[in-house]
């Protein structure tokens, strides 16, 4: 679990690391900043999902999976 004071030093950081780097595509921006505010900063523990292709839901670009609900 991460505490409050962590996840905002954790967030922090992450801008001031990435705030220079404008040219970033789709994939570099998950991985570099998405991924690592969900896991870093928020404390998320379960599985990430991206790009997810559902016949009756459509699709989606991000999903979180709980793991403790599969």
């Amino acid at each position: 679990m991460v505490q409050l004071h962590e996840g905002k030093d954790a967030l922090a950081k992450l801008i001031a690391e990435t705030s220079a780097n404008h040219d970033m595509n789709e994939a570099q921006t998950r991985f570099h900043i998405i991924d690592h505010i969900l896991k870093q900063c928020l404390g998320w523990e379960g599985e990430l999902e991206v790009e997810v292709h559902e016949r009756e839901n459509g699709f989606s670009d991000y999903e979180l999976v709980n793991l403790e609900k599969r």
